[in-house]
């Protein structure tokens, strides 16, 4: 065994995954386009929900999680920055009579890359769930996160969710279940403590446990209700 870190083997440095550094460049050559292709939009549209999926992975993984986060958010503004342009050109084909680009198809790539978004931060929403759970049970946690640290990665994941998507898009099918499967898990990390409120208390937890299921119940009420 190691003695005072000597011999300690070194995680290796984060290198950035070709498939990231690929899409990366075929967003930046579509947005430098005047007028971005709709087809070629569409693949990468779907290559960016696979990329998505893997950062994911990693995220959960905890090891690299920081690194992937902005890998993921950077990805993601890339994106937005292609559909702004899109949807400008779309206004300026309207204000010509121009058919250049079809309504319905830059609809459906909007709220395609809008739901990806989504997706991503209800990935983390759920993590961040499991791991207040496991600091409620004294788990150990990997890079120093604390019950007060995740409650507030949590809070910021609400307030993101709700702010750009639960209230701006709420007539769109997944992201409305979304907001019922947030506000369902809310629901269960009340009734987690609850359930555990003994246990938690004998490890010494209970006064900051309760303290942040009860910032975070707070937070949630901002969400309006699924009818």
């Amino acid at each position: 065994m190691p003695l005072f870190g000597f011999g300690k083997k070194e995680k290796p440095p984060f290198k950035t995954p070709q498939e990231v550094i690929a899409l990366r460049s075929r967003i930046e050559t579509l947005t430098r386009e005047n007028f971005p292709n709709l087809a070629q939009f569409r693949e990468i549209a779907s290559e960016a929900e696979r990329v998505y999926k893997s950062l994911n992975a990693v995220i959960a993984a905890k090891d690299y999680a920081t690194e992937a986060t902005k890998l993921r958010d950077d990805l993601a503004a890339r994106l937005s920055r292609l559909v702004a342009k899109i949807n400008k050109n779309r206004q300026e084909a309207a204000k010509n009579d121009k058919e250049d680009y079809i309504d319905d198809n830059l609809e459906y790539l909007q709220r395609k890359s809008v739901r990806d978004t989504a997706k991503s931060l209800f990935a983390d929403f759920l993590e961040q769930c499991q791991a207040l759970r496991k600091c409620f049970r004294a788990e150990p946690m990997e890079h120093n996160r604390t019950v007060e640290s995740i409650s507030l990665e949590l809070i910021r994941t609400l307030t993101d969710l709700n702010s750009r998507f639960f209230k701006e898009h709420s007539a769109d099918k997944e992201i409305d279940s979304m907001k019922h499967e947030v506000l369902q898990g809310i629901t269960e990390l009340k009734d987690f403590l609850d359930q555990n409120r003994q246990a938690i208390n004998d490890l010494g937890l209970g006064t900051r446990a309760e303290a942040a299921v009860t910032k975070i119940t707070t937070a949630a009420k901002e969400i309006e209700p699924v009818p």
